[in-house]
């Protein structure tokens, strides 16, 4: 299980979500939405699981470019 990520729209900053999920709960959940209480400006958000990532997803993506 990895933590979904998203980012604050005020700051741009990643946001741990505090769901843990696997790819395939994510492929079912894709369109829900979260609400969620952002720790860097303080404003409560919204957003759609879409937009969101799962914790290791950008880290690979940065690693296999590097390579």
């Amino acid at each position: 299980m990895r933590k979904l990520i998203c980012r604050c729209p005020e700051t741009q900053q990643p946001v741990d979500l505090k769901l843990y999920t696997d790819y395939a709960t994510l492929a079912r959940i894709w369109s829900n939405s979260v609400r969620f209480q952002c720790p860097h400006c303080g404003a409560e958000h919204v957003t759609n699981v879409e937009a969101a990532w799962l914790e290791d997803t950008l880290e690979v993506i940065s690693t296999a470019r590097v390579s």
